[in-house]
Formats: structure tokens, sequence, C-alpha cells
């Protein structure tokens, strides 16, 4: 199978790649400089020069394979903004545009079509299924969520239309984003912090494990499906943040939530949400065993220092 991968240079997507070429699918993989290109090609996918914004480009691509993995988001606009700095309802409005390109060009062919969202759109306190929708009550879910109904709905025109929500703890060795900003953190201010009591959980998922869970849903995955990335049904953050302290030998600390965005900055406003997420009915439909360490086990080995 031909496979457009957007986003895949990117920590989750390079995995996904990866995956697919060890299981004899060729990859068209969106790369938006020279660099990106050449890291695609070294490995043995094809590149297509372009950007999430260039929405004839997108569906060329889409028409030209025979499934999409869209992975490409604009994290790079919030990642090193403040919440109320990023305008998320902005991105959001371009994703969807993007994705609905992609879409319409391949009604009535039943190609598959990967969407990436995420298990925090979730309503919190409960164990999430993969039946439930987006909370539509909270203002972050409401925005991000709506564009999971979009990608559905196509799954009645003829498009294997499938969601893929992802955890976020998404760990591996070189981690530099989930795992790898608190450590960040915790080395930057000497102390390895939770929020409030730490009691809340969110779900996690090694990336190798991930990237299986990619292809098989692309394999496998039936039209109108939503999937839950959860090797981890629900991880405590506290927990997280003894096993971070440890590693790097420093105290560990409770930050009431008032004080919580000086130090953990952008990532403030979700890391007291609690987000256990299920994945029984993910591991039944597509027989997906995740195989490689626990969050924990990596943070003890030091995954974060590779």
């Amino acid at each position: 199978m031909k496979v457009f991968v957007t986003g895949a240079t990117g920590y989750i997507g390079l995995p996904v790649v990866r995956q697919l070429l060890e299981h004899d699918h060729e990859v068209l993989g969106l790369a938006r400089s020279d660099k990106s290109a050449q890291l695609l090609e070294s490995i043995g996918a094809q590149a297509h020069r372009g950007t999430l914004d260039d929405y004839e480009s997108l569906a060329q691509a889409a028409a030209a394979s025979d499934g999409v993995i869209h992975l490409g988001f604009k994290h790079e606009q919030i990642s090193n903004k403040p919440k109320e700095g990023v305008d998320y309802n902005s991105l959001c409005v371009d994703d969807r545009a993007a994705v609905t390109a992609m879409l319409k060009v391949m009604e009535g062919t039943n190609k598959p079509f990967v969407f990436t969202s995420g298990t925090l759109m979730m309503a919190r306190g409960k164990l999430a299924l993969e039946d439930d929708g987006p909370d539509m009550e909270h203002p972050v879910s409401r925005i991000r969520g709506a564009n999971e109904a979009v990608v559905l709905d196509f799954a009645k025109k003829g498009v294997r239309a499938i969601v893929m929500r992802v955890p976020p703890f998404n760990h591996a060795k070189g981690d530099k984003y989930s795992i790898g900003m608190l450590a960040a953190k915790a080395k930057q201010f000497g102390v390895s912090a939770y929020v409030n009591d730490g009691e809340n959980r969110w779900p996690a998922i090694h990336l190798i494990d991930e990237a299986v869970l990619f292809r098989l849903a692309l394999e496998k995955g039936a039209a109108g499906s939503v999937y839950h990335a959860a090797a981890e049904e629900g991880v405590r953050l506290k927990d997280v943040a003894v096993a971070l302290g440890k590693a790097l030998q420093i105290p560990i600390v409770s930050k009431p939530l008032d004080e919580a965005q000086e130090y953990f900055g952008f990532m403030a406003f979700a890391l007291h949400e609690d987000n256990p997420t299920s994945s029984a009915r993910t591991r039944a439909e597509l027989g997906w065993t995740p195989t490689h360490p626990t969050l924990l086990e990596d943070i003890k080995a030091g995954l974060f220092n590779d």
C-alpha cells in the first residue's frame, strides 16, 4: 500500500513511517524542508514537498496514495507560547481545512484515512471508552473534538475514515516532549513537581507500540471506528514526578494549581486533568498487544537523557 503520511518526520510520525516501511508499505511523507525530505529519503520513503496550509498539494498527495495517516498539526505554534497566547481555535480550523481537502478526493474509494486526535479531548474523571465522544463542554476539547466528527462523517461517503486518539504520554528513548519536557522543568527548577495531590491519571504508550497500532488501524480498521492508543490506562502524575525526582536525585514537591503555570508553562492547563483511558476494544478489534516498557520503566532507565 502506498501511504501518505503528514507529520512524517515528527516525534510520532517517524516511528510510524519506519513501521510502515518495515511491513512493505511505500511511504510518501509530507516534508516542509530539504532537511525533512532528506531524512525521509534516507530511510527509504519518498518526500512530498509542501505544508499543512497547501490544501491543493495535500489533496494531490492523498489522491495519489492508497491511504493516509494524518499526524501533522501546527504544534510548533503551541509549544513555545503560554496558553493564553495561542489561538487554538484557528489552528484547529486550519487542521479541519487540511483534513477536508484530503478526504474529499478520497470519497467513494474506500481508502483508509487515519486521523490523529487525543485522549485529553475526553470527559475528565472517568474511564474514557472508544465509543465515547469528546467532551463538548470543555472549551479546548470542543474545538479539537469537532474535527473528529468531520472525519467520521466521511465514513458515510465511501472513505474508511478512522480516528486514533493518542495519549499525552508518548515515550521512548530520547523523549524530548512529554517526559522530556517535564524532566527539563525539573532540571530548571531543581525540583520534580506535580499539581495538587497528583492523584490524576494520564494514559501512556511507548512510541514503537504506537507505531504498530497506527499501521494496524490503517490495514484493518473499520470505517467509522475510533481507537485508543493507550498501552496503560492511567499513570498517576504524582508517580511520574516521583520517578523523575528519583532519577534526577532532586526533591519531589506538589504545586498548587495557581502556581503551576510558573513551573510548567503551557502544559499547566492539562497537568491537573484526570484522563484514564481504555483501549480494550482497540486491542480486541485490531489484535494489538503492547510489548514495550511502561512509562515508569522508561523513566527509571533514564530515557529522557538519551
